[in-house]
């Protein structure tokens, strides 16, 4: 039994896959392997491929992009699908939420399930407003993304424009 646990664990961790999404006129998107760095004052869509379960969401932590020397980063990252989190994936949001805000940047999540807001707000490290943009899911593939794309370069030229 502990074999096989460890066996699915180690698994998860393998499948995990980060890739970004680059928003086409048409609202269609193109995926690209994801960056190893961010740059600054620009915004970065994120999907996962693979559990964020146990491993998988310290795997996700360490295919994320650097925050590096970035100033004002935005990141979005795309949870459709997901109605469960573990302890661990809300962490690693917190984490990461937290080494851009270092870099005076933002984290926003999208498609974000109705189930899954319920969790967040119980959660603790990831709050629906605040330090993190939470975008709940709609039922047209891809709108929420879009929105908190969207958002998320109104909040840079928003930001570059009060300095």
């Amino acid at each position: 039994m502990i074999i096989s646990l460890l066996l699915q664990l180690n698994q998860e961790a393998l499948d995990l896959r980060v890739v970004e999404l680059v928003p086409h006129p048409g609202g269609t998107f193109e995926e690209r392997p994801a960056p190893d760095r961010l740059s600054s004052h620009t915004v970065t869509l994120l999907d996962v491929y693979g559990s964020l379960f146990y491993a998988g969401a310290r795997t996700l932590q360490a295919h994320l992009p650097e925050v590096g020397t970035a100033i004002e980063p935005a990141v979005v990252l795309r949870l459709r699908g997901r109605t469960m989190l573990g302890a661990t994936a809300f962490k690693v949001f917190s984490d990461y939420a937290g080494s851009l805000r270092a870099a005076q940047g933002k984290l926003y999540l999208s498609g974000v399930d109705p189930a899954l807001m319920e969790q967040f707000s119980r959660a603790g490290h990831v709050r629906a407003t605040g330090p993190v943009e939470v975008v709940q899911a709609t039922p047209n593939l891809g709108e929420s993304s879009l929105r908190a794309y969207r958002q998320a370069e109104a909040w840079i030229i928003e930001h570059n424009a009060a300095e």
